[in-house]
């Protein structure tokens, strides 16, 4: 998957992946770790439908997780966006559905050019290792399964 824009607006929303930000009208919004990853593979991959599966080896990868972790990250997501900019494709997945502004994709801006987040001690890396603490890899039942799983049974 290519690397998104630097900088990718949508409505009063700016999204900056490196910096692990969410701008809403200008200022930073409060976003969860695993939250903000989720919306990035959702416009990673705009194009399409991400399925639940996908989104889970993304975001959680190596973990077990319950499918209510992923529907926690959405909702708290479409409460920052707005319940239009995730749609839900009942039995397939998620996808991001806001328009990228024109123009704006991958455009810096010229007056928070070097600026680091405030109050943020993550590393910058994109998948930084910091994530919410209440996403431990689940202990017994889960809904997660591969196709293996399924001929399995």
């Amino acid at each position: 998957m290519a690397a998104l824009a630097s900088v990718l607006r949508f409505g009063r929303h700016e999204l900056r992946p490196a910096e692990r930000r969410l701008l809403i009208d200008g200022k930073p919004a409060p976003v969860g770790a695993r939250a903000f990853d989720v919306l990035v593979a959702l416009i990673e991959r705009r194009d399409r439908v991400v399925s639940s599966n996908e989104l889970f080896e993304l975001v959680w990868p190596e973990a077990v997780v319950e499918e209510n972790n992923l529907r926690q990250q959405v909702s708290a997501l479409r409460k920052l966006l707005g319940a239009a900019a995730i749609g839900t494709i009942p039995g397939r997945g998620y996808r991001f559905t806001a328009p990228l502004d024109e123009g704006t994709e991958g455009r810096a801006d010229p007056d928070r050019a070097g600026v680091a987040p405030a109050n943020d001690s993550r590393q910058t890396h994109p998948r930084a290792d910091h994530r919410d603490s209440w996403a431990v890899p689940c202990v017994g039942n889960s809904v997660r399964r591969t196709p293996d799983d399924a001929s399995s049974q």
